[in-house]
């Protein structure tokens, strides 16, 4: 499913050259970088059903500071206001080269997490490894667009 969400940063990418991948990568998988922390908090829930659906081990069950229409509306309102004056580069053919070997990574992360089988239940563990992933594609996303020509 995350692989969607780095799509639209990537069609993204196409209307507006000069926005940072990086932080498109960041402002689409953001309202679950924000999600997880919530959970270990208790403020969001997600329970571990294994094979839940085709896509994952866990049901999503209240969400409504991150994932409901107003909260949507907020933190998009947020991140444009955040990110309204930031400066970056244009684009080349380099990066978007660079970004075809990157998206089959992605690809292939989201096959073994849709045909993987559940890793425990641990909201820790899972927290830890969705957020991690997320900001390592970030990262990976950021140093793409450093090697812009």
């Amino acid at each position: 499913m995350f692989v969607g969400h780095y799509a639209a940063g990537l069609a993204l990418k196409k209307f507006e050259k000069g926005a940072s991948l990086g932080v498109l990568f960041l402002a689409v998988q953001f309202v679950d970088i924000v999600f997880f922390p919530l959970v270990l908090l208790g403020v969001e829930r997600l329970n571990f059903i294994e094979n839940y659906t085709p896509s994952t081990h866990f049901e999503l069950e209240y969400m409504p500071c991150t994932h409901s229409l107003l909260a949507t509306l907020f933190w998009s309102g947020a991140a444009y206001a955040l990110f309204r004056w930031v400066w970056v580069k244009k684009n080349s053919v380099a990066v978007v080269i660079a970004m075809a070997v990157f998206v089959l990574v992605l690809l292939l992360v989201n096959v073994l997490n849709i045909f993987g089988p559940l890793q425990g239940e641990s909201k820790l563990a899972l927290s830890i490894a969705a957020i991690t992933s997320y900001l390592l594609f970030a990262g990976v996303a950021f140093w793409l667009d450093k090697k812009r020509t």
